[in-house]
């Protein structure tokens, strides 16, 4: 892994992103694209985490992000 990034935030998002691969389409999608490509499964499920927190970071900055609609949850409790 390289040395910058946040390493805690992936390490928290770790197993939680092997049930989104399963679950989420817009991340199972990622992760196959990325294992067909011959990438090793490991940094793909870390390629999958840093796309996570990239979309969660837009969702955060502009609740009406088209990102928003990828994933079907309620977050308007989150940004007052």
């Amino acid at each position: 892994m390289a040395g910058g990034g946040r390493k805690e935030i992936c390490s928290m998002l770790y197993m939680p992103m092997l049930s989104a691969i399963q679950c989420n389409l817009v991340i199972k999608k990622k992760y196959h694209q990325l294992v067909d490509q011959g990438n090793p499964k490991k940094m793909a499920i870390i390629a999958c985490t840093r796309k996570l927190v990239t979309l969660l970071n837009s969702m955060l900055k502009d609740v009406s992000s088209p990102s928003t609609e990828h994933f079907k949850v309620e977050i308007s409790g989150l940004v007052s």
